[in-house]
């Protein structure tokens, strides 16, 4: 321990005291000259996008694969497979199948 080393120790809330006062630290630092972004932007109707979602299924031991296609929008599921594998291919075949 740095106690028994001859080392000053020092609790982390004192440590994040004196850094919040001298205002070198913040729940969020943000680089200098950089505006606020506003995140994520809503989409107004249906289709505009169409991300991809993967999720893993364990079904007696055997693991799958679900591959789903949803409407960014209505957040429904456009296509979706099953499939025992998950490489780059098989994304890329789900989504020329939808």
């Amino acid at each position: 321990m740095m106690v028994d080393a001859g080392v000053v120790a020092v609790s982390p809330a004192s440590v994040h005291r004196v850094l919040q006062e001298a205002g070198l630290s913040t729940v969020w630092t943000r680089e200098a000259g950089k505006e606020h972004r506003q995140g994520f932007v809503q989409l107004t109707r249906p289709h505009e996008q169409w991300p991809t979602d993967i999720a893993y299924l364990n079904i007696r031991g055997t693991h799958y694969f679900f591959l789903s296609v949803l409407d960014g929008y209505s957040r429904s599921i456009v296509h979706h497979e099953i499939r025992l594998a998950m490489e780059t291919r098989d994304v890329e075949i789900v989504r020329e199948r939808t």
